[in-house]
């Protein structure tokens, strides 16, 4: 019976080597593209793959005002959230938080407190000095030095508070009126 077998299997090569290398008369299905039909193939890919950049490129240019604008959303919501952490910073951790329900984030009275007195923690001085004078416009260094203690920001003597300001002349600017000193923002 092995016999049998490979007798069948050197027909079987005989028989294809044949079909392969002979012409035949009667009709046989062909597997093996032509290379007619190759460039054929590839210029149909390479025409689908212009049409799909044309279509792709056509989306993007509709979308491009729109991407750019949440990039500037996005912007402005990460700076605004750096100006919520210093303000919670300088503000402290016993402050209340407005009870309207602005972040989802801080879900607990706990919470609030602990991450404020963190945010404290990291607070420079001349940060907290920038977030009062944001919305005093102009304060005299008397009166700065009062809210710093009002708000029990640690260390706050006049010295410091002349020395931050010094040190950050890129943000502060000062006047002098008569005996008192004023600081404000450069921007503002």
């Amino acid at each position: 019976m092995s016999s049998t077998l490979n007798a069948d299997r050197v027909n079987v090569k005989t028989l294809s080597s044949e079909v392969l290398t002979t012409s035949s008369t009667r009709p046989t299905l062909s597997l093996v593209p032509t290379v007619n039909d190759i460039l054929l193939a590839l210029d149909n890919r390479l025409v689908h793959e212009y049409e799909q950049v044309v279509r792709i490129r056509r989306e993007m240019e509709g979308s491009a005002a729109e991407y750019h604008h949440y990039l500037d959303l996005r912007k402005e919501m990460e700076l605004r959230q750096h100006d919520i952490e210093k303000l919670r910073g300088t503000l402290g951790p016993d402050y209340d938080l407005p009870q309207r329900d602005l972040d989802e984030h801080y879900d607990s009275d706990a919470y609030k407190r602990k991450a404020s007195a963190k945010l404290r923690q990291r607070l420079s001085l001349w940060e907290a000095i920038e977030q009062i004078i944001t919305v005093t416009g102009e304060i005299r260094v008397s009166d700065l030095q009062e809210a710093l203690e009002t708000l029990e920001i640690k260390r706050v003597t006049r010295q410091s508070i002349e020395s931050a300001i010094s040190t950050h002349k890129d943000i502060f600017r000062t006047k002098k009126r008569g005996r008192e000193k004023y600081v404000a923002l450069k921007s503002g």
